[in-house]
């Protein structure tokens, strides 16, 4: 997709997963906006969510982690989503 496709989205879902997203997310995230990665266009996206796991965000500043897990935690806490989400039942032994 290019960075026009990108922009004119009403919304935009980016996956990072593994260690050989590490660098990539690194990009999206924490450097200013380049022409040399074209995914850091998402930092001025108005609707634009980035998924990650632990093993994506090892190259990420200690702060910038916390931030958006914070983040999470908050929005969480504020529309009750933690009693509303079960995730028993989908993983069994």
């Amino acid at each position: 997709m290019g960075i026009g496709n990108v922009i004119d989205s009403h919304e935009v879902v980016a996956l990072f997963l593994g260690r050989h997203c590490a660098r990539a997310l690194h990009r999206v995230v924490e450097e200013p906006i380049a022409n040399m990665y074209p995914a850091s266009i998402l930092q001025s996206h108005e609707h634009a969510v980035i998924v990650c796991d632990r093993f994506s965000t090892s190259t990420l500043k200690y702060t910038s982690v916390e931030y958006f897990v914070g983040l999470c935690d908050n929005y969480n806490v504020v529309n009750h989503l933690e009693s509303e989400i079960s995730f028993r039942g989908i993983c069994r032994e």
